[in-house]
């Protein structure tokens, strides 16, 4: 926690803050890579809706990483207007299978998501969505069906924030993620009202090769018009 109070931006327990240059750099030598992720972002805002909750850096910065992954499978669990699901589903192989599972409060956001699943069908991906509690058993149960006995080759876990929520979905979803596979976890240095994530990053980290994406700059703000760090981690099985 005081690690995340200082602002500081840490690689796998290592700061990269004297680093960004030099990433920023190596970006430039694969800008059709970062152009894409751009692409895909840009039209996603366009097409859909003019937001995605998550910062832009740090996004970019995890498609630049696991651009050698080419998943087959691809889970998301929290989609809201599948922002992140159109720019992540960028990575995967083609024809890839992608599921997104999210309970859909908001008509609005249902409505939303569909247009973004239809997007991604234009693009050759079968897409599939359960709308559901990604803790009850039926979300559960209806992702086994989809699978087939197969495992997922990439994971984002954006629903549920709290302690208990967090930890559900990661037991549940990641024991099914396949050796070799990686779990995308957003927000984990969030310390805002009830999330939790926060609190069991340490102990993931310890467990499981992971690497930490912190984009601390000032003037990163959502919500509350509060600048607030959010953060992706990345966790390989």
């Amino acid at each position: 926690a005081k690690e995340v109070q200082d602002g500081r931006n840490r690689h796998r327990g290592h700061s990269v803050q004297q680093k960004q240059d030099q990433t920023r750099s190596s970006w430039d030598r694969t800008s059709m890579e970062i152009g894409e992720v751009r692409q895909r972002w840009c039209k996603f805002r366009e097409s859909v809706v003019d937001y995605i909750g998550q910062d832009e850096w740090e996004i970019q910065t995890v498609c630049h990483i696991l651009s050698v992954l080419h998943p087959k499978i691809f889970v998301e669990v929290g989609s809201e207007f599948g922002g992140s699901l159109y720019v992540y589903a960028g990575l995967c192989a083609p024809e890839a299978n992608i599921v997104s599972i999210d309970i859909g409060h908001r008509l609005l956001s249902r409505r939303r998501l569909r247009r973004t699943c239809r997007l991604l069908r234009r693009e050759g991906y079968k897409v599939n969505r359960i709308c559901a509690d990604s803790h009850c058993d039926y979300a559960l149960d209806e992702l086994k069906k989809i699978l087939d006995g197969r495992k997922i080759d990439l994971l984002h876990i954006d629903g549920d924030h709290s302690v208990s929520g967090f930890y559900s979905d990661w037991v549940d979803y990641g024991s099914l993620v396949a050796p070799g596979g990686a779990i995308i976890v957003s927000d984990f240095a969030c310390q805002l009202g009830k999330m939790g994530i926060y609190r069991l990053w340490p102990g993931i980290r310890r467990k499981h090769k992971s690497l930490e994406i912190l984009n601390c700059k000032p003037g990163v703000e959502r919500f509350r018009k509060l600048p607030l760090i959010i953060g992706i981690g990345i966790v390989w099985l």
